[in-house]
């Protein structure tokens, strides 16, 4: 009796591995799109908050569309860590031994863990100097991610 073709003992070779599909467009887009979208509204709230702060009696105050801005921001972060999640658990386990993206992935999820837990701390942190600190880590950090994932994503 021969045994079954991806047993221990007859390992697949080469001419048996099927090469991983690539991400469906629609997933591709989302995943696009919401990082785009994601990276926008971070980009205008520090544009906002750093170059139009509004004129109060007190001195300059937070530029009235800052709120909202930072609100579209935390909705679309929901959304890309659900997408992150996803893909984690299919796109990065079925390409992890890919060597020719698999640094530039690795280092744009990384980045992406990264950005997620400075997000959940300055949305908890309340202490002016561990918020402050956190604050310009993911501002450097997320103004630089999308370097990261243009390399990813072009290779």
């Amino acid at each position: 009796m021969t045994p079954p073709r991806h047993s221990p003992a007859m390992p697949a070779t080469r001419s048996h591995v099927h090469a991983p599909r690539p991400m469906s467009r629609r997933v591709r887009g989302v995943v696009l799109l919401g990082s785009a979208a994601l990276w926008f509204s971070g980009l205008i709230w520090m544009l906002l908050h750093y170059n139009f702060p509004a004129a109060t009696d007190f001195g300059n105050g937070p530029n009235a569309w800052e709120p909202f801005t930072i609100r579209i921001h935390g909705m679309l972060a929901l959304l890309m860590v659900y997408m992150l999640g996803w893909i984690g658990g299919t796109h990065v386990s079925i390409r992890w031994r890919q060597v020719r993206t698999h640094v530039h992935g690795l280092i744009l999820l990384i980045v992406s863990i990264v950005l997620l837990l400075s997000g959940y701390a300055l949305y908890y942190v309340v202490d002016d100097a561990p918020r402050h600190l956190v604050g310009i880590t993911h501002e450097i950090i997320g103004v630089l991610a999308i370097v990261v994932a243009v390399i990813h994503w072009r290779k």
